[in-house]
């Protein structure tokens, strides 16, 4: 809380008086990140952009080594940003007709170790009420099992060793298992790995070329560095994460400007129709949908709506309409990322960071950031 004043403080009194008046968005955008960035709370790339104007850059350093700085070229572990891409893959089969959203997972797993993959169905993988459990909550996965490199045949067998928490369908619970089994789905279905797959159907149609699947031991040009920044202000190298333990669930890379391209692509047919795009921005259990978190809320809201996405209602005012949110944030050693967009008002948030703040509750400013742009966004547009 007293982080949070304290850059609001400094916000208020930087953009003060008759300049602040004659400041733009971007340029307000650009000294709020800047005062992050001098307090070291921030290192990453950012991209604010409304009705197809838009503002990038880049703060902080991706090698603190070198000193070289971010910037919007700058390449960042997605983490779980990664989920709406998986998500879009597996309806995009579905339109196909390769698979269905209601077959069991025992129809394209079927080595699947596990008596329960009659039971659980696509779409419940898809919007986490399968009741398997979260692979990145397992005892030994910090220390060991996220640290060596598995070919996902055999990781799937750690997922499937666990019973269900609940029967399929009946809870939501946010888990990387449920993504994880669909890139084995997605493979199994089309005879090709996950990351072909990506390239085929949506990288490479779309443009993307500086997004990529990060394989484990891969170099990637201008790649960022990821980071922890100690309570005594030195820094650390984040511990080793490999990308095998991501995979579908996590296991993208990319930059701020091709996650711009890519989320502009969903307001047209060229990534997937409107029927499969009604499907994955309803919200089911949690403000989940398909890969992406989807709920309403006002501009003083959306902060908290972003801290606790899977309970977050807002509260209705009758005087006034909230915005309709669709959302995702992910989460590796070293690297957060954040991407919102409000369709209605062609609005877009796009954080990428490489930095995380060990001792803090939240590990990363990224929230606190991404509501002070939309309260800006909803300002300026009078």
């Amino acid at each position: 809380m007293i982080r949070v004043l304290l850059i609001s403080v400094l916000l208020v009194t930087t953009l003060g008086g008759s300049a602040a008046a004659q400041s733009t968005l971007f340029d307000q955008a650009d000294s709020l990140l800047s005062i992050y960035e001098e307090k070291n709370l921030f290192s990453g790339s950012v991209l604010l952009a409304r009705e197809g104007e838009v503002f990038t850059d880049g703060y902080g350093l991706a090698n603190r080594s070198w000193e070289i700085p971010n910037t919007a070229d700058t390449r960042f572990q997605l983490a779980s940003l990664t989920k709406p891409f998986t998500a879009t893959l597996v309806l995009q089969l579905a339109e196909r007709g390769n698979l269905s959203l209601n077959d069991p997972i025992s129809a394209y797993l079927s080595d699947y170790p596990s008596g329960y993959a009659a039971d659980v169905t696509i779409h419940e993988l898809l919007n986490h009420t399968s009741g398997i459990p979260n692979y990145t909550d397992f005892a030994a996965w910090s220390d060991t099992t996220s640290r060596v490199d598995w070919q996902p045949q055999d990781f799937v067998q750690i997922i499937a060793e666990r019973g269900l928490e609940f029967q399929p369908g009946t809870r939501f619970r946010y888990s990387n298992s449920n993504y994880y089994l669909l890139g084995m789905i997605i493979e199994n279905v089309t005879g090709m790995s996950y990351s072909r797959v990506l390239q085929n159907q949506i990288t490479r149609p779309g443009r993307l070329e500086r997004t990529g699947y990060l394989f484990n031991r891969m170099v990637v040009p201008r790649m960022a560095e990821g980071y922890e920044r100690l309570s005594n202000g030195y820094y650390e190298k984040a511990p080793y994460h490999s990308p095998s333990t991501s995979y579908a669930a996590g296991g993208i890379f990319s930059v701020v400007e091709d996650l711009y391209r890519w989320e502009q692509l969903y307001y047209n047919d060229r990534l997937l129709s409107e029927e499969s795009r009604t499907s994955m921005m309803s919200a089911g259990r949690g403000n989940y949908g398909y890969g992406w978190v989807v709920g309403a809320s006002y501009p003083d809201e959306v902060t908290q709506f972003l801290k606790n996405p899977f309970t977050f209602s807002s509260n209705s005012r009758p005087d006034r309409q909230p915005y309709q949110i669709q959302w995702h944030w992910g989460s590796n050693p070293g690297f957060n990322s954040l991407l919102l967009r409000v369709p209605g008002e062609q609005w877009t948030i796009i954080i990428l960071e490489n930095q995380q703040l060990a001792g803090d509750p939240e590990g990363t400013n990224i929230f606190d950031i991404a509501g002070q742009l939309f309260q800006l966004l909803h300002s300026e547009s009078g």
